[in-house]
C-alpha cells in the first residue's frame, strides 16, 4: 500500500511539474530593415498553466537587476486559473543598440526557470 501511494504522489508530481516550461529561446533580429538601431528582441518560450479564461503574460521584471546587460522578465498569472493547459508565452521588445542586453532571465513565482543567452540574427 505504501509503494502504491509512493508511485501516486510520483506520478502526480511528474504531471504536474512543467512550470518551468520548455523551449526558451531568445533572438535579436538585426535583419534590415530595422525600426531601432538595436533591432528587435524576441524572447520565446511554453508552458504548462492552469487552464484561465486568459492567458499569462511574460513581461519585464519590476525591479530589473544589478546588471543592465541581463534582460528579467517574469510570467505573469492571470488571476483565474483552473485546470491544466500548455500555453505559449512571446515577448517583444525594440532594442536602442546592439550589446543593450546580452542574456534574458526568466521567473516565475520568484523562481528563476530560464536563463539564455540573445542570438543575434543578421
Amino acid at each position: 500500500m505504501k509503494r502504491l501511494a509512493f508511485v501516486l504522489l510520483l506520478l502526480a508530481a511528474i504531471a504536474c511539474n512543467d512550470e518551468k516550461g520548455s523551449g526558451w529561446k531568445a533572438v535579436q533580429n538585426l535583419q534590415p530593415p530595422l525600426q531601432t538601431p538595436g533591432g528587435k528582441l524576441t524572447v520565446t518560450g511554453s508552458m504548462e498553466y492552469g487552464d484561465p479564461s486568459g492567458n499569462p503574460t511574460l513581461q519585464e521584471r519590476s525591479p530589473q537587476g544589478i546588471n543592465p546587460k541581463i534582460l528579467m522578465l517574469e510570467v505573469v498569472p492571470p488571476t483565474d486559473a483552473k485546470g491544466r493547459k500548455t500555453v505559449e508565452l512571446k515577448y517583444e521588445r525594440a532594442l536602442q543598440t546592439e550589446d543593450q542586453h546580452t542574456s534574458v532571465e526568466v521567473y516565475y513565482k520568484g523562481d528563476k526557470i530560464a536563463d539564455m543567452k540573445i542570438e543575434k540574427v543578421h
